[in-house]
C-alpha cells in the first residue's frame, strides 16, 4: 500500500506543477482542457471490463483527483479575475 500512496503523490505533484503556470496564464482555456480530460477519465474509470488492476486504478484515481484540484483552481482564478475587473471600475 505504501507504493500506492507514493505513486498517487507523484502523479498529483506532476500534474499540479504542470498546470499551475497554465492556470496563471489562461485559466479559461485550462479549465476547458481539464474538463475534457476529466470527462474522458470518468468514462475510463467506469469502463473496467478488461480488469485494469490496482496499478491502473491507482493511476486513474490519482489523475482524477489532481485534475479536480486544477479545475477548482481554474474556477477560483476566473472568479478572482472577474471580481478584480468589477472592483477597479
Amino acid at each position: 500500500m505504501a507504493w500506492q500512496k507514493k505513486k498517487q503523490q507523484e502523479i498529483m505533484d506532476n500534474i499540479l506543477s504542470y498546470f499551475q503556470p497554465k492556470i496563471r496564464q489562461d485559466p479559461e482555456s485550462t479549465l476547458h482542457q481539464v474538463e475534457q480530460e476529466l470527462q474522458d477519465l470518468y468514462i475510463r474509470e467506469g469502463n473496467n471490463w478488461a480488469g485494469r488492476g490496482v496499478v491502473g486504478d491507482t493511476i486513474i484515481q490519482a489523475t482524477i483527483e489532481a485534475l479536480e484540484i486544477v479545475r477548482s483552481d481554474c474556477i477560483v482564478s476566473l472568479q478572482e479575475r472577474s471580481k478584480n475587473r468589477f472592483s477597479t471600475k
